[in-house]
């Protein structure tokens, strides 16, 4: 190999190199763009949320008609009149947990972010829900697959619940 093809290949080589780390730069830049969006999008949605009076007054009632009940009893009766309040409650609280849900399922919401502003909140709605969900899945209406990506996540939260910090 003569010095010159030698060089070549030593230029050829760093060219490389170069190419290889400015690829890794650009990928941990969109990754961490990503990320920090996806984080304020999150912050975005949870000042939403807590200032949502529409969504804190359904779910005030969902919670009083919920601890109305022995056991957290099915709660599914409130459909029967679509246009009564209760029922427009409890639409708006499960129709709000299924988008967070969804939304933290496909890696669209912090699911971090959201877990520490929210668990106790979602896990208590679960709660307080579940027995209505199964019996919507159950009925006649046709909605086997309804309010699943809550479910999903409620239950990924209860095999990993949240660690004390302090």
């Amino acid at each position: 190999m003569t010095e010159s093809q030698y060089w070549q290949v030593i230029l050829t080589v760093i060219q490389t190199v170069i190419l290889f780390v400015g690829l890794a730069a650009t990928f941990f830049t969109l990754h961490r763009h990503h990320k920090d969006s996806k984080a304020l999008a999150t912050i975005n949605l949870i000042i939403h949320q807590r200032s949502n009076d529409k969504l804190n007054k359904a779910i005030d009632l969902m919670s009083k008609l919920a601890n109305q009940k022995t056991d957290f009893s099915d709660l599914s009766e409130y459909f029967k009149n679509k246009d009564s309040e209760e029922c427009n409650a409890l639409k708006t609280v499960l129709n709000f947990r299924e988008f967070v849900a969804v939304g933290i399922n496909n890696d669209s919401i912090d699911e971090h972010i959201y877990k520490d502003a929210y668990y106790s909140t979602v896990l208590r709605d679960w709660k307080y829900l579940k027995n209505t969900i199964y019996a919507i899945r159950d009925s006649s209406t046709g909605f086997p697959t309804a309010f699943q990506e809550f479910e999903k996540l409620v239950l990924r939260w209860q095999r990993h619940p949240l660690k004390k910090k302090i």
